[in-house]
């Protein structure tokens, strides 16, 4: 496997005032998103897969469950620009074909990372009962909470 294909940090994740705080994984392959509490700790996730291919995503929310989808780029040969991408229904989610690729990408990542990101995958397709909180409606951080910027899987 070749580094571009290991996740790596993105640095500076953009944070939209009013929208929980997240952190980005990323490399050729997958893209891998958390959002975070108040206090830094994940309550979802998002891992797009086979990106720059046939990409589709697999979503977890603590108090939502599971959504797997197609990702439509919003790239059109026929369109004057490129749109927005959008998530469609998809339809089965190969989940161990998904954490086999995830566990090679993964490899780079501190162990506690990859044990949450299995632990909900291989929750799928039910909702797992995973320790995590969603913030109240309305009460995300506006910026990104005070060492946000620390390693959360190391608490």
């Amino acid at each position: 496997m070749s580094a571009s294909e290991l996740l790596r940090e993105v640095p500076r994740v953009r944070q939209v005032p009013g929208e929980a705080a997240r952190r980005w994984f990323s490399s050729t392959t997958m893209d891998l998103i958390f959002w975070l509490d108040e206090r830094g700790q994940p309550f979802g996730l998002q891992l797009c897969y086979d990106v720059g291919r046939r990409e589709r995503a697999i979503t977890w929310e603590v108090d939502r469950g599971f959504r797997h989808d197609r990702v439509e780029s919003g790239d059109n040969v026929h369109a004057s620009h490129s749109m927005a991408p959008i998530l469609l229904p998809a339809g089965g989610f190969d989940r161990d074909k998904v954490l086999q690729g995830f566990e090679r990408a993964a490899a780079s990542l501190p162990v506690a990372v990859r044990d949450f990101v299995r632990k909900v995958l291989s929750a799928w397709p039910g909702a797992p009962a995973i320790a995590a909180a969603r913030p109240q409606r309305g009460c995300p951080p506006a910026q990104p909470p005070a060492g946000f910027f620390s390693r959360w899987w190391e608490y």
